[in-house]
């Protein structure tokens, strides 16, 4: 899709003290915010600086809700209008120069707002980017009723957050010689602020502990790679995978080499293509969680087609066949 800045409008969804601030409402509600104060620092307010310089009209669309509209699920008082948690969390819309504005709305979808889809018709506005958080409520609501309203439709993935994976932590285990530290500090240094846990030379009863309390297994070795050139960088059976599946982890693993052998995708677990799909099939595990304890059983079922009796009883099978033929 073609993208003009003459006929596009961002609208910034929902970047609040109530959903971003250390200590808000949805961080009291168990719900880990770092992803998205990351995203809003780190990315958001740089590109509004971007955004500025080429002139780009911007729309800040905040929730106005009422008192318990979500106290069913476990906020009491979330974006009520006059309060500390209803104002916007660190951006400071440029209200003077005519191309940015704020608006309120009461509902999931920014148009709500009655004052949305009159601004963007008056603004000859055909293309919405959306950004804001979160990504799988309000930003989704958004974008559907964009495309609904026949407006062409950018989600900036860059500049979302709260994909449905709040109080999610994200393990890296292997090994790091000394010539590949420089590499482990700048990882450590792009995880600082996330829920990420380094365990760089992890011991043996670290890693299967960490087996034991994973939910969902990555496994991306050869991601990128041509396979002809590199055939080393892949794995060539993934006794790894195996060893997570066995403990109850649900595999999501490129769809190459090794990995195809082992997981039976969308029986024992799933196979990737590229990243785009690992977010997708992650998301699936995460949003349906009887669906994730149902591959759970299967991939510990599909992992003891490995074990060593499977394999000793699969070789006595042959050795019998071989002699019974010499015989």
């Amino acid at each position: 899709m073609d993208v003009y800045v003459r006929t596009s409008t961002l609208v910034v969804i929902d970047v609040q003290n109530d959903f971003c601030s250390p200590g808000s409402a949805c961080e009291l509600s168990g719900r880990d915010m770092r992803p998205v104060r990351q995203m809003v620092r780190r990315r958001l307010e740089p590109f509004l600086e971007r955004a500025r310089a080429a002139r780009l009209r911007v729309i800040y669309v905040v929730a106005h809700y009422s008192a318990g509209k979500f106290a069913v699920d476990g906020f009491p008082e979330l974006c009520v209008a006059g309060t500390a948690g209803a104002e916007l969390y660190r951006l400071q819309p440029d209200l003077q120069s005519g191309r940015e504005r704020v608006l309120h709305k009461p509902e999931l979808d920014a148009f709500s707002s009655a004052e949305l889809e009159p601004a963007l018709r008056a603004g000859g506005v055909d293309c919405v980017l959306v950004s804001g958080i979160t990504t799988d409520k309000c930003v989704r609501a958004t974008a559907l009723g964009a495309a609904g309203r026949g407006y062409g439709v950018v989600v900036i993935r860059d500049l979302v957050a709260g994909g449905g994976a709040e109080g999610w932590e994200y393990h890296l285990v292997g090994g790091c010689s000394a010539e590949h530290r420089p590499y482990l500090d700048q990882i450590r240094a792009a995880a600082d602020g996330l829920p990420v846990v380094l365990h760089p030379d992890a011991s043996g009863a670290e890693l299967r502990d960490l087996y034991g309390r994973a939910s969902i297994f990555w496994h991306a070795a050869g991601l990128g790679e041509d396979p002809e050139r590199h055939p080393d960088r892949y794995e060539h059976f993934g006794i790894t995978t195996v060893e997570a599946m066995s403990a109850g982890a649900v595999p999501v693993v490129i769809d190459a080499a090794g990995q195809v052998e082992i997981v039976d995708h969308g029986a024992s677990g799933y196979r990737f293509a590229g990243l785009d799909d690992l977010v997708t099939q992650t998301r699936r595990l995460i949003a349906d969680p009887a669906w994730r304890a149902t591959l759970s059983a299967a991939a510990e079922r599909r992992a003891h087609d490995f074990d060593a009796e499977t394999f000793r009883t699969a070789v006595r099978a042959e050795v019998d066949a071989l002699t019974a033929d010499v015989g």
